[in-house]
């Protein structure tokens, strides 16, 4: 994450590795939030 709109609440994202067509894109917060695995627990 190298920036955000806090009138939007989005984010920029920086992604070299090309998960979108350009290096940069911009991201609601929550479609960040689903990118973000939860913890597993295991007994």
């Amino acid at each position: 994450m190298i920036g955000y709109d806090s009138g939007d609440l989005t984010v920029l994202i920086a992604d070299p590795a090309g998960f979108a067509p350009t290096a940069t894109y911009w991201l609601t917060f929550n479609q960040l939030a689903t990118l973000i695995p939860p913890k597993g627990h295991s007994a």
